[in-house]
């Protein structure tokens, strides 16, 4: 950080700015602009917040942003979150679990309402016919 933290100080002072107005426009405390500007790591908040505020610093010097973050990275390392790469064993597994999840019958929604209905059917024809019986016992016994 020390050598981002040199060419922000530099292009700084170069513009007649003061550690104070600085801290006002990128929204920190005149402690983080001075830890910035002598690498002080650990007076600076974590990298991905620190980031930004190079990035804002940066911006507000209308310098190269990118150079700066370049630089910066050089010194600090990647904030980008690493991903993870699956070697072949495992994406030669994930696929082989895809399609034996794809090939097991499963049964369609329409297959499971029809045995559904097919029950229902059935449950209401038995009580149908089981009010018919009582229905001519009674008309018997008159």
């Amino acid at each position: 950080m020390k050598e981002t933290g040199q060419l922000l100080k530099k292009a700084r002072e170069e513009q007649g700015l003061t550690k104070d107005e600085v801290a006002l426009v990128i929204k920190v405390n005149t402690k983080t602009v001075s830890a910035m500007e002598s690498g002080d790591l650990e007076s600076l908040p974590p990298k991905t917040f620190l980031r930004g505020f190079v990035r804002a610093y940066a911006n507000l010097l209308k310098l190269d942003t990118q150079f700066i973050l370049d630089t910066f990275m050089a010194e600090m390392g990647s904030t980008k979150p690493q991903i993870a790469i699956l070697d072949q064993e495992n994406e030669e597994n994930r696929q082989k679990a895809i399609k034996d999840s794809m090939s097991e019958e499963k049964t369609p929604i329409s297959k499971q309402l029809l045995w559904v209905a097919v029950g229902l059917v059935t449950f209401l024809l038995i009580i149908f016919v089981f009010n018919q019986i009582k229905k001519y016992e009674k008309e018997a016994i008159k």
